[in-house]
């Protein structure tokens, strides 16, 4: 073989080396190409519950019994789905309650401990 067709095979074989290397699996593989997702646009997480802030705090008066029961098993509240049927079928709290005085009065009625008292309230928020 003479020294030209050996350059040109050493010189094919690293750009095929090359060419290679750009069409790779890693984080810039799409690069100029179609994702399903418009230019620009990143991944998100799904949407927060609209009764739900930043607080971790929901409405005692709007939340659903779904998320009433999500956040007071994140507090830690034990048998979160009772408590959170007994605050909605409960409803509705006076906006001029904010210390709750009337459903911890309710929640008495089934003898939870001040503690899981406290964290239900704790957990909410009027209106």
């Amino acid at each position: 073989m003479s020294s030209i067709g050996t350059r040109r095979t050493a010189a094919a074989v690293v750009l095929s080396l090359v060419l290679a290397a750009c069409g790779s699996s890693g984080p810039t593989a799409n690069r100029g190409q179609p994702t399903g997702r418009p230019p620009g646009s990143t991944a998100t997480s799904p949407p927060v519950s609209v009764d739900k802030k930043a607080s971790g705090r929901v409405s005692a008066n709007h939340a659903t019994k779904a998320t009433l029961e999500r956040t007071f098993a994140r507090a830690g509240i034990a048998s979160s789905q009772h408590w959170a049927e007994v605050v909605a079928d409960h409803r509705p709290y006076p906006a001029g309650d904010p210390s709750f005085a009337g459903l911890r009065q309710t929640l008495a009625q089934y003898g939870p401990s001040q503690d899981t008292v406290d964290r239900v309230v704790a957990a909410l928020e009027l209106p």
